[in-house]
């Protein structure tokens, strides 16, 4: 005889948007259609018993089947782990745990290439690697692991907003083997630079001046198409920012001064105070780049 089906209880319906909102905070992709197929693999009674209801969905989107992972397994990769792309994670590849702490060699699937990935300062940093198996990217991780500890400077393409080249202590990029001189006949706008100063530059290259005034209907498109960063809500000012950062610190910030709405590039680490300044230092600004209309010449 065939068990009846259970019946979901209140509690255990886990809606659409409490799945896009922990892709959201996870880095994944944050739409309907994935929060769907997620939400098709949840055990929502496990859920509904948790005493973190977002926790616990957030913790059962990190633990994929090892069904759905064992088949991506690539030839001659013998350590169980690989990194999720874009999750900024690693799992066990047989059993699907997460390994907060691993720092190593790893698989991108996404990216399908191998990884350097370790913890700094708190942070999972990452770092693809050129090899095609795991063998061969262990040896390249190991000669690797010295140049990024102390990489202090990079051969930087400005105008490109791009790193070409870590270089080594003598001289030479790690990837190329090329000096200066050699990256500047490939790359003739290349400069030797910190890392710190090249990101610097490339971050402050996309910030936009001034802001743009746009109409309610994008204000309010940039609020919900995704769960938005450092809302601020008052009766004549308001701001948040992008959680989808455009590139590294950078994302879309929004703004409204009564019933005008502004938007910019910026940091995300700019406050709302800082937000509103910027939208009233560019408003002054437009005023006086505009002439006053001259008053028409009476007729005689």
């Amino acid at each position: 005889m065939n068990n009846p089906a259970r019946a979901v209880s209140p509690i255990e319906h886990i809606t659409p948007e409490e799945i896009i909102t922990s892709l959201a905070i996870l880095g994944e992709d944050p739409t309907v259609e994935r929060a769907m197929e997620v939400l098709a693999q949840l055990d929502t009674s496990a859920i509904a018993a948790a005493p973190d209801r977002a926790a616990a969905i957030r913790e059962a989107i990190q633990r994929p089947a090892a069904a759905e992972v064992a088949p991506r397994v690539p030839e001659g990769m013998t350590n169980p782990f690989m990194f999720m792309r874009g999750r900024m994670a690693v799992i066990n590849w047989t059993n699907g745990d997460p390994l907060p702490d691993f720092s190593g060699v790893a698989y991108d699937p996404g990216a399908k290439k191998f990884v350097l990935t370790e913890i700094a300062n708190g942070e999972r940093t990452m770092t693809h690697l050129l090899s095609s198996t795991h063998e061969a990217a262990e040896r390249e991780a190991d000669a690797l692991r010295p140049t990024l500890a102390s990489a202090d400077k990079v051969f930087a393409d400005l105008g490109n907003r791009s790193v070409i080249d870590v270089i080594r202590e003598n001289g030479r990029g790690f990837y190329s083997g090329k000096n200066y001189e050699e990256t500047l006949q490939q790359y003739p706008d290349a400069l030797l630079l910190t890392l710190d100063q090249a990101y610097q530059h490339i971050e402050n290259s996309l910030i936009d001046p001034v802001a743009k005034e746009i109409d309610r209907t994008d204000f309010v498109s940039g609020f919900e198409v995704l769960p938005p960063n450092r809302w601020h809500h008052g009766r004549e000012t308001e701001s948040f920012m992008s959680s989808e950062h455009y590139s590294g610190q950078i994302t879309r910030v929004y703004a409204r001064i009564e019933d005008k709405y502004y938007s910019f590039l910026d940091r995300c680490t700019l406050k709302h105070d800082e937000i509103i300044g910027k939208v009233k230092a560019s408003i002054a600004e437009l005023a006086k780049a505009t002439p006053a209309l001259e008053s028409p010449a009476p007729e005689l």
